[in-house]
């Protein structure tokens, strides 16, 4: 993995030095985490970075949130209030129903459309929807613009 080599006295009191501020457990988090990409015998530097990445000081974003602690009573009632809610809310959203298939018997009625082809494009050119240029109805072109504000 590493090449094998002795380690100085003077190397070792500049690793000493330098990792000094860091706890036991940080030390072996950071050694562990950094020998898991490093390609080198790890630097000072990336033994420290690696442990705050593992502590969470190297995060950036928001502080961690500090929750107040609860009881059980509490946190049973939470589980129940949850439970009652996701029940009502799959109820709502139909979640489990068996769905009825059409008796055998029933058909469905297929109107035939009043206007021809070319009268349904005519339409749809009129209100905008429906151009000879490859523009979709949402376009903001002055032309689109202007063909919508006829209609």
């Amino acid at each position: 993995m590493f090449p094998t080599h002795e380690i100085s006295k003077e190397q070792l009191g500049v690793y000493l030095q330098a990792l000094s501020g860091l706890t036991i457990g940080e030390l072996e988090d950071g050694c562990r985490e950094v020998i898991k990409i490093s390609l080198t015998f790890p630097k000072p530097a990336e033994i420290i970075a690696a442990a705050r990445e593992c502590t969470g000081e190297g995060f950036s974003g928001p502080p961690l949130l500090d929750y107040q602690d609860i009881t059980d009573a509490e946190r049973e009632a939470a589980f129940a209030e949850n439970a009652e809610f996701t029940a009502k809310l799959k109820a709502q959203l139909g979640v489990g129903q068996v769905i009825k298939s059409p008796t055998p018997g029933h058909k469905i009625t297929i109107v035939p459309p009043t206007r021809s082809l070319e009268e349904q494009k005519a339409e749809l050119v009129r209100r905008g929807f429906l151009t000879g240029t490859p523009h979709h109805p949402g376009c903001l072109c002055p032309d689109c613009q202007k063909r919508r504000c006829h209609t």
